[in-house]
């Protein structure tokens, strides 16, 4: 990532911007921010792409994979942030 991290992204968000029409107070936000470092939680990149495999196949989940690809595309190449429970153990109050 070249750009510092002030904002993650989470999953509600890239859902609300694949929509034909996304909420406007959503768009603004984001373009308030754009500048500032956003990026994209990694289990995004694994939940939306999730639940669109569950809906019937068809022109409207194609468009919505073509939608996701996009927004990737666009926003978040190179701006992914991986997790995982080894990087976060230090702050867990009992181990899973």
């Amino acid at each position: 990532m070249t750009v510092p991290l002030v904002w993650l992204i989470g999953t509600n968000v890239v859902s609300e911007m694949m929509r034909t029409r996304p909420e406007p107070r959503v768009v603004r936000f984001l373009d308030s921010i754009a500048d500032e470092g956003i990026g994209l939680a990694s289990v995004s990149v694994w939940e939306v792409p999730n639940g669109i495999g569950h809906l019937a196949p068809g022109r409207c989940r194609r468009n919505l994979v073509a939608r996701l690809h996009d927004l990737l595309d666009e926003f978040f190449e190179g701006r992914t942030v991986d997790w995982t429970l080894a990087a976060d153990s230090g702050t867990l109050d009992r181990p899973f």
